[in-house]
């Protein structure tokens, strides 16, 4: 007898099934959580078309029964998953216990079908991915950053300059103005335009990952032996979005790199992370490949975050006016007349901008449930049985919204947190403990994300006024909607605002710094 496609799958995911559901049946002492929906398959993860970090609040709500819902236990077709519903546990297992809790899922798509095994960001930890991890952290750690700063103050003149002649177009002068300055940071060269064909190929890429970054998402993952099958097999349609996701990625991994190489051979490299990599000594095929995906990790650490996190401060803006116009008066009164814009050696003057930064990191997370680790060996926790192979995920949605850690936890409140020095000694009081990532896994690119986010924040708010956009017809003013992608990176979905310099004192001032930085272009 001979099978059809359909019956071939469908065989598979039986067999598959059973086994799981067998295992199963001989384990005890898990973690509390959310009964399997249906026989043997346990609780699908795509369960819901909304945001998974909401239903696993939820879940922790209904199911947990230790310590308020901390440590959440389900299986789907076999695998198992625990989710971390509160810092401490998190803390405790990601950081605390990061040896072993350092790698990440099989994810088939995203690993071997894609090729992201090769990354920072998915790959298990072992010495290649430390080595990684090591070159890009210490070209943008606080000592290091700096070299490039100067980047980072034209683009923002730039984004200053286009709110002002296009304030509709808010969105896109946002990304833009992050898309170049993180480019140019990591491989030393500017776009030439908005339609550049890397960009738009990176655009794509950071696209592809908020999918295949999400467990479950794939029948591949779930079942691995599908991988084999041809693209053009009913059904395997997964296979061709992996292939053409595939392509892009070593295109953005090989292209400006190479580009990078060319132009020191000409002596005309310029600053980079890409040109300090291919300075270091001994310099190997295997070290360059791996510099390839780390000159990757700049950029992706970087851009579409920090967009994400911007536009998140847009947003509260536009929904606080009185957080705003503290904001304002503490910028006006240090900073006196509109002379200049805030430089990164005021911000130790600024304390109330650092608290706002603080308060958009946790009051929408831009990555709601952190990229998923792996414990590599049986583990117990709390009297809890964690098997071996579990998928361990922080909830960073319900740590960031934990009444306990943040008092009203819905209200936008910079006043929240007391002094830097303060929120240092306090740790379940400082997001960036949290939304960084833990342990041996926390994202190289903290200090250039933050970088970026406080000199946005601190230059929109001198010279632009932000309030809700008006009605058309009734001329009221309309709140922007609290609504999201329920990716693997969230951002807000377009929204409206109305931006206006503050005075014509402002307005002169954004009209030379858009100049100067134009200027700078075209050294």
């Amino acid at each position: 007898m001979q099978l059809s496609p359909q019956s071939f799958l469908a065989l598979i995911a039986f067999v598959g099934i059973l086994a799981a559901w067998i295992k199963s049946r001989q384990r005890r002492g898990l973690p509390p959580g959310p009964p399997a929906k249906y026989p043997w398959i346990g609780t699908p993860l795509k369960v819901t078309k909304g945001a998974r970090w909401h239903l696993y609040t939820e879940w922790a709500k209904k199911y947990g029964m230790l310590t308020a819902g901390d440590v959440m236990h389900f299986t789907s077709y076999g695998r198992d998953y625990v989710v971390l519903n509160t810092y401490e546990a998190a803390r405790d297992l990601l950081s605390l216990r990061t040896r072993i809790y350092s790698d990440r899922p099989k994810m088939t798509m995203a690993r071997e079908l894609v090729g992201y095994d090769n990354s920072i960001a998915l790959a298990d930890s072992t010495p290649r991915t430390a080595f990684m991890r090591k070159a890009v952290q210490t070209e943008l750690s606080p000592k290091n950053l700096p070299r490039f700063h100067g980047i980072q103050f034209k683009e923002t003149g730039l984004m200053l300059g286009k709110l002002l002649d296009n304030p509709e177009g808010f969105l896109d002068h946002v990304r833009i103005m992050m898309a170049y300055t993180v480019f140019e940071i990591a491989y030393g060269h500017r776009p030439q335009s908005d339609n550049d064909e890397l960009l738009i190929m990176i655009k794509k890429m950071m696209e592809d990952f908020s999918v295949f970054a999400t467990p479950g998402n794939f029948l591949v993952d779930i079942f691995p032996i599908l991988k084999y099958l041809p693209e053009w097999f009913p059904g395997a349609s997964f296979r061709q979005f992996g292939s053409s996701a595939a392509r892009r990625i070593n295109a953005v991994c090989q292209l400006p790199y190479d580009r990078v190489k060319e132009r020191k051979v000409r002596r005309n490299a310029g600053l980079s992370v890409t040109a300090t990599f291919l300075e270091m000594p001994g310099l190997t095929p295997e070290k360059e490949h791996m510099f390839r995906w780390a000159s990757e990790a700049v950029y992706a650490a970087g851009s579409d975050t920090t967009v994400s996190s911007i536009y998140t401060f847009m947003m509260c803006m536009a929904r606080n006016i009185e957080v705003q116009k503290k904001a304002q008066a503490e910028l006006d009164s240090y900073l006196g007349p509109l002379d200049r814009l805030p430089t990164f050696e005021d911000r130790d003057a600024l304390p109330y901008i650092d608290k706002i930064l603080w308060e958009v990191f946790r009051w929408y997370p831009v990555v709601p449930l952190a990229l998923p680790h792996r414990v590599n060996q049986d583990d117990v926790y709390q009297g809890y049985t964690i098997p071996k192979n579990t998928t361990v995920v922080a909830n960073l949605w319900n740590i960031m919204h934990d009444e306990v850690m943040y008092p009203d936890p819905w209200a936008f409140n910079p006043d929240r947190y007391g002094s830097n020095a303060d929120i240092e000694n306090s740790i379940n009081q400082d997001p960036r403990k949290a939304v960084f990532g833990f342990g041996r896994r926390t994202c190289p690119g903290q200090h250039l994300a933050e970088a970026s986010l406080w000199l946005a924040i601190s230059n929109i708010l001198l010279v632009y006024d932000i309030r809700p956009a008006r009605d058309t017809k009734t001329g009221e003013p309309v709140l922007p909607p609290l609504e999201f992608t329920p990716g693997a990176l969230s951002k807000p979905l377009p929204f409206k605002v109305d931006i206006k310099p503050r005075s014509a004192k402002a307005e002169a001032l954004i009209r030379a710094t858009y100049k100067t930085a134009l200027e700078k272009i075209d050294m």
